[in-house]
């Protein structure tokens, strides 16, 4: 459990009572759910909301969900046909009636002082937004991401910690995060199946202009079926991420007001490329040339090769497949990309934007 700092223990006692609602979409997590909603409502600050929506899950996923809410007043259960974890968050922002937002997701868990901690958080510094570092759980290894802790008090700031903080994935989770309900403006996007959480939180920042970041790592994010995820090759899914990284782009340029560096955004771009790469070449079951159909179009794709171009550090393992990228050399990429798939498939999963 997190150690309270005095500052925050200080201010929680001074009869602080705001309502704060979390969110939990919930779909088929049978195996996962019950210590999901233990870890919340065992939370040290009591004044919460707890909201369980069931995305039409055929497991005792609902079951359980109803078992809770007669053993605690504060949890309010919706049952919904499946439509899709935006959706099911919308539901639960829809009857919410905290003044602060926690969305969780029903295969995680929470440290049992996270609300405090973000509530004391954004409560004293009187900041908009407040997100922490979080843990991946995966059989039984846990391995810290952690945020820089700073305040951050107008939006150039904001700008330049989002592109200097970008791989971790800190920015992109709603789940790491406490957001005042009065600004959320826009809800989640039904229909993006991929980075729907970097959008909302993209929206959210432009009503935005101080941020917290503390270095506590307080949200515990369970990764253990994420191996047979990845093991899908998405023939979309360099598209998509390249829409992404336009959109966050677009954002940053419109909202700092000084050049900021975004070499660490066009990074994860490239990594997702290697991503798409690997995928295409190691687990697609297509043939041999549309195999290199494809990869011909990476090459053709004058968008993404101009942004790898712009990377000025870059990692030496990756410097000699951007020159066979900008050369336009299909066959030397499908036969690299075949050995970095054999023997480092781990480095190359399928990212999430």
């Amino acid at each position: 459990m997190a150690v309270l700092k005095k500052t925050h223990y200080k201010l929680i006692n001074r009869g602080v009572s705001v309502k704060v609602s979390i969110i939990i979409p919930v779909f088929n997590v049978e195996k996962y759910l019950k210590k999901c909603i233990d870890s919340v409502i065992k939370q040290s600050y009591k004044e919460i909301e707890i909201i369980l929506v069931n995305d039409g899950s055929t497991d005792a996923s609902g079951e359980i969900c109803d078992e809770y809410a007669l053993k605690d007043r504060r949890i309010i259960v919706i049952h919904k046909k499946n439509e899709g974890v935006s959706s099911a968050r919308n539901t639960g922002l829809e009857i919410s009636s905290g003044q602060y937002i926690m969305f969780i997701d029903s295969d995680d868990y929470i440290d049992l002082k996270m609300v405090e901690i973000l509530l004391s958080s954004i409560l004293k510094d009187n900041s908009d937004l407040v997100m922490c570092g979080y843990i991946i759980v995966s059989y039984g290894k846990f391995t810290k991401i952690e945020c820089k802790e700073k305040l951050l008090k107008n939006k150039q700031l904001i700008c330049e910690y989002i592109a200097e903080n970008y791989l971790p994935g800190c920015v992109n989770s709603p789940c790491n995060k406490l957001y005042k309900r009065n600004l959320i403006t826009h809800y989640f996007e039904e229909n993006q199946f991929l980075g729907e959480d970097l959008l909302f939180n993209l929206d959210y920042l432009k009503s935005s202009n101080t941020m917290s970041c503390i270095d506590e790592c307080l949200y515990y994010y369970r990764r253990e079926n994420y191996e047979s995820l990845s093991l899908r090759f998405q023939e979309d899914l360099l598209m998509t991420t390249q829409q992404l990284h336009s959109r966050l782009i677009c954002f940053l340029k419109e909202s700092a007001n000084k050049e900021i560096n975004y070499d660490a955004i066009n990074i994860y771009l490239f990594k997702t490329t290697i991503s798409y790469l690997v995928g295409l070449v190691n687990i697609s079951q297509n043939s041999f040339e549309y195999k290199i159909k494809l990869i011909k179009n990476v090459c053709l794709n004058n968008g993404l090769r101009d942004t790898m171009m712009s990377i000025n550090k870059m990692s030496k393992k990756y410097l000699f497949l951007r020159l066979l990228i900008y050369k336009q050399l299909p066959i030397s990429i499908f036969s690299i990309v075949k050995l970095w798939g054999l023997f480092k498939k781990s480095e190359f999963k399928t990212p999430s934007f």
